[in-house]
């Protein structure tokens, strides 16, 4: 009898407890997600981070019920439009991003939530400073579909008339799935400079078709943080590195709303009331 409770008792401590499941509520308060996360609305920066791209716990979104507000008065007013202004503004390029990094399928498929344009196998081809214009990436990637086989001419027009890759568009950089930079096609000349030929720079055209194997284009970081510059630096190299390019026609127009929302409305903190 001792032998087969002693056998009973060594099964059940080898045997785990089973793990407790935790209750993650959607609606807790603001903080802690990830690090674009804060309970001031002030701290978000309006493009998602890599960390908020790739998290699994909804974003905090401001409940009609005042029991659940964590800012009360004027504060709370502006504090709950700027979150739901950027959550309109950015929430599905958010969405869109996570399923292009965590789904192999989304690569081929595409995300029907918002239209994007793929371009694969993209590389660093330098990396210039401009006096005006501040840091400028140039990317090289393989010509789209079967624009190798098709003269120059036909490479320009076909360039000029799909509306890609134009000035301001934003584009999403995606490297090993770890780590995304968001970036715009920059203007590769002065806006002064007004003659026909600075125009075509501005635009971006000037290098997407000369090259019947590679198209090349211009770009500036949406962000010259510390985190996104060592990024940068890590695709540069000998054995220089590819990654993918998703380019999203017309959500820059969003974003800079959001942008001049944040930007132009303080919190009463920073403004006097009378």
């Amino acid at each position: 009898m001792s032998s087969s409770r002693s056998r009973k008792e060594r099964r059940s401590s080898a045997t785990p407890a089973p793990k407790q499941a935790t209750l993650i509520s959607n609606w807790d308060g603001p903080g802690g997600r990830h690090d674009n996360d804060h309970a001031d609305v002030c701290r978000i920066q309006i493009l998602p981070s890599s960390e908020e791209i790739s998290s699994l716990r909804a974003e905090y979104l401001p409940l009609n019920d005042p029991t659940q507000w964590h800012l009360a008065g004027i504060e709370g007013v502006l504090d709950r439009n700027l979150r739901l202004l950027r959550e309109d503004g950015v929430g599905q390029l958010r969405h869109a991003v996570h399923q292009l990094i965590e789904s192999s399928q989304s690569y081929h498929s595409g995300t029907p939530q918002l239209r994007h344009n793929h371009y694969n196998n993209a590389r660093i081809a330098r990396v210039k400073w401009d006096e005006f214009l501040g840091l400028q990436i140039e990317i090289a990637f393989p010509q789209p579909g079967k624009l190798s086989a098709m003269s120059i001419a036909d490479r320009k027009i076909w360039w000029q008339t799909s509306k890609r890759l134009q000035f301001g568009t934003l584009f999403c950089l995606i490297c090993d799935k770890r780590f995304v930079l968001f970036c715009t096609v920059a203007s590769q000349s002065p806006p002064w400079r007004n003659n026909a030929r600075a125009m075509e720079e501005i635009f971006g055209l000037q290098e997407l078709w000369n090259d019947k194997a590679d198209a090349h284009a211009t770009f500036t970081l949406v962000d010259l943080e510390e985190s996104n510059m060592r990024a940068l630096l890590g695709l540069l190299g000998v054995n220089t590195r590819r990654f993918s390019m998703f380019e999203f026609p017309n959500v820059l127009r969003v974003c800079s709303a959001c942008y001049t929302k944040f930007t132009k409305i303080q919190t009463p903190s920073q403004n006097s009331f009378m």
